[in-house]
């Protein structure tokens, strides 16, 4: 069943998460040797009581933490306290807030098209993910050059990254080890306000429209009105006549940040990304009439984020 499998995931996920968090320790600097470092520990495979399918299947899991000082250091650069990550990821809040009901769950999880499951934390600001192998040794690789943007520019548009791990479930009498390899990610869309839109641009033209199709045209648009998840692209964009005004300060602050983090691309042979928006009405929400939308400095307005491919494919939407 759906609800009882990956909520047997990620507790078991969350159970090893918060061992890590607590055996970090604190140091000022990352040093060259941090990046190497793995982090393993045993843990005993956990099960609702009602999957008795995997609760014979597995005898015991092996949690793997990779450069946990690096992660603990980048979760200091974007002011996250331990202790709040650590409960919003922990398995105390998934234990305690279903019980055995799995509704509440399975609005919080999802499978995306790439076959990544996908768990956001409670609180909505973390989202956990699992990852291919190829995308999982991509991060690991680039650590360095990211751990370095993020730290000489933390307001950096690029996806941030608080954890890289991976979980081995060992199987009981015969058979094979079972692994997935998982990222801990911010929710670029955890605010206060409603997303009633989302852009997904490329500043491309080519392709970039999700209403293609002139004779379901009006079908998608009705659907894609009632799904805010739903990224329209470029052309999409040019057609509803929306433009987002921003203050010159801001339009030179917002540009400056966009160039270093193109940088960023380049330097590590990145040549696929995008610009993630979301856009929050604040006049005319009844009628849902396109307007000029502006961008406010506490980017309340408007929710921004850059990913690329490699990275990206991390990112990509369900």
């Amino acid at each position: 069943m759906y609800g009882h499998n990956n909520f047997t995931l990620v507790a078991n996920m969350m159970i090893g998460i918060k061992k890590a968090v607590d055996s970090v320790l604190e140091y000022p600097e990352v040093r060259a040797e941090d990046y190497k470092i793995v982090s393993k520990f045993y843990i005993v495979p956990w099960a609702v009581l009602n999957d008795k399918e995997n609760m014979t299947k597995f005898r015991n899991c092996k949690f793997v933490d990779y450069a946990p000082q690096v992660f603990h250091n980048i979760r200091r650069i974007f002011k996250i306290k331990t202790h709040e990550y650590a409960r919003a990821l922990g398995p105390e809040q998934l234990l305690a807030a279903y019980k055995g009901n799995f509704m509440g769950f399975t609005e919080l999880a999802s499978t995306g098209k790439s076959g990544s499951f996908f768990y956001y934390s409670h609180d909505s600001k973390y989202v956990l993910k699992t990852v291919s192998k190829e995308e999982f040794h991509f991060l690991r690789t680039i650590l360095p050059e990211y751990y370095k943007h993020v730290r000489d520019y933390p307001n950096t548009l690029i996806a941030r990254f608080y954890g890289c791990h991976k979980i081995i479930f060992y199987k009981s009498g015969i058979g094979r080890s079972k692994n997935f390899r998982f990222v801990i990610m911010n929710n670029v869309f955890s605010t206060g306000k409603r997303i009633h839109s989302r852009y997904d641009l490329k500043g491309s033209t080519a392709g970039r429209q999700v209403l293609e199709d002139p004779n379901a045209k009006m079908y998608l648009m009705i659907i894609i009105d009632s799904d805010a998840t739903i990224a329209r692209k470029e052309l999409d964009l040019k057609g509803e006549g929306r433009k987002f005004k921003l203050e010159r300060e801001q339009r030179r602050f917002l540009l400056e940040v966009i160039k270093n983090d193109s940088i960023f691309f380049e330097k590590n042979n990145i040549n696929d990304y995008s610009l993630l928006i979301g856009v929050h009405n604040t006049e005319g929400e009844e009628s849902g009439r396109p307007g000029m939308q502006h961008l406010m400095a506490d980017h309340n307005t408007i929710r921004m984020s850059s990913s690329a491919a490699l990275i990206v494919r991390l990112l990509r939407r369900h």
